[in-house]
């Protein structure tokens, strides 16, 4: 009887961690919806889209679209927030005047997309209006 016990619950136990590892691994991804150019057939050269977590985020073409080196410091609730570097530029600047700056990620509307669970929106922005220089991508 004890040898019975003994092998239920090892079962049972057994389908707890598959089970826990089933759920950890359906967490939400960016979803390509995230890129405001998914609705024109998107950019070819995109990164980050369709992945949880990505540490890089890229639209494709100049660098004002790219954030690299993300940590994320939430992320499966109604809003990810992630610091990384972006190339911040200001209004009376081109692309080429820009500079590496902290960049705050925050991917937001939790829905679905292609049966996961996904972020369908994502911005990024410069705290202190880019003042907080970064190492380059």
């Amino acid at each position: 009887m004890r040898r019975i016990t003994s092998l239920f619950i090892c079962a049972i136990a057994t389908a707890a961690l598959l089970g826990a590892a089933a759920f950890a691994d359906s967490g939400p991804i960016v979803s390509p919806m995230a890129d405001p150019y998914y609705k024109y057939g998107g950019l070819k050269d995109t990164e980050g889209f369709g992945k949880a977590k990505p540490s890089e985020i890229f639209y494709g073409g100049d660098p004002t679209g790219l954030v690299c080196n993300i940590r994320w410091k939430t992320w499966g609730g109604p809003i990810a927030t992630g610091y990384g570097t972006g190339w911040y530029v200001n209004s009376h600047q081109s692309v080429a005047q820009g500079h590496p700056a902290v960049a705050i990620v925050k991917a937001s509307h939790l829905g679905r997309w292609n049966g996961k669970r996904a972020y369908l929106r994502l911005r990024w922005s410069f705290p202190k209006r880019g003042t907080q220089h970064a190492p380059g991508c």
